[in-house]
């Protein structure tokens, strides 16, 4: 996290990219995507202990498709997403806090309609605290997920192993998402570095006029990344990661009640760079 005059900053500025390489689908044909994002934070926590955040999200995916596949070949391109979320925190008693998280996110393919392309809800979760540096919590996702209702049970962990090691939840900027787990190694005071992984479940609709009109697009895969992350300042922090995506799976859901089509495809190198700044 930046740092500013030696407290944290209270507004937060990253950008990442993720560039992906072709790798075959099972049922012919090949597939790559390319993953871009903005990321706007805030926070601050009240003089009685509630802790308060605010999230602004902008990613952008490029799907490219090539050959015949069993997603009928054109499969999907460009998919956006735009979000937003709050975080409330608070004390409940001497070790435990409790949060409430609710977001709103838009999540579609360029030409899809907006209303359609909804997703709405909110995270509920418990966390105690052993020590200063050691923190376990369960928490419960409820979702509206562009047609689908969804929980999703999840574990937030930040535990200190003696004073270089650390296992921790992935960040949100990274190849494995918030969701995901990283065992953590500091060097110094300047380098840092990370091994982790996560499952990755993303849904999103499709171009109103395209070959799948107004019907759904599902990405599922398990990343799989080093990194590697130097603090450049009191305001700086630079990340670069590679890795492999495991398990990918797409699936199709057409619009106007047609067929549900999945495939999935071969394992896929990964690399990344990321930026925050403290503002």
């Amino acid at each position: 996290m930046a740092q500013q005059d030696g407290r944290e900053a209270p507004w937060t500025l990253a950008v990442s990219h993720a560039a992906g390489s072709a790798a075959d689908l099972d049922g012919g044909g090949e597939v790559d995507v390319d993953r871009s994002a903005l990321t706007l934070g805030w926070r601050t926590r009240t003089a009685g202990g509630t802790g308060l955040r605010l999230d602004l999200r902008y990613e952008q995916e490029d799907w490219h498709f090539s050959g015949a596949s069993a997603l009928g070949g054109a499969g999907w391109g460009d998919v956006r997403r735009a979000r937003i979320g709050f975080s409330i925190q608070r004390p409940l008693g001497a070790n435990w806090h409790w949060a409430v998280s609710p977001m709103l996110q838009y999540a579609g393919e360029r030409g899809a309609e907006t209303s359609d392309a909804l997703i709405y809800g909110a995270a509920l979760a418990f966390n105690r605290s052993f020590a200063a540096d050691k923190m376990l919590g369960i928490g419960l996702v409820a979702l509206h997920d562009i047609d689908e209702t969804r929980l999703r049970p999840y574990l937030a962990v930040s535990w200190a192993l003696g004073e270089r090691w650390r296992i921790g939840n992935a960040a949100a900027t990274g190849p494995a998402g918030p969701a995901g787990l990283e065992l953590a190694f500091r060097a110094d005071q300047r380098w840092d570095f990370g091994l982790g992984a996560g499952m990755r479940e993303q849904r999103f609709r499709l171009d109103e006029d395209g070959p799948n009109a107004g019907g759904v697009g599902e990405s599922r895969s398990l990343p799989v990344y080093a990194r590697a992350s130097l603090t450049a300042g009191p305001r700086l922090r630079l990340d670069a990661f590679a890795g492999t995506a495991l398990r990918n799976r797409l699936r199709l859901e057409p619009g106007a009640g047609g067929e549900r089509r999945s495939e999935d495809y071969d394992d896929s190198p990964v690399f990344g760079l990321g930026l925050s700044v403290g503002l």
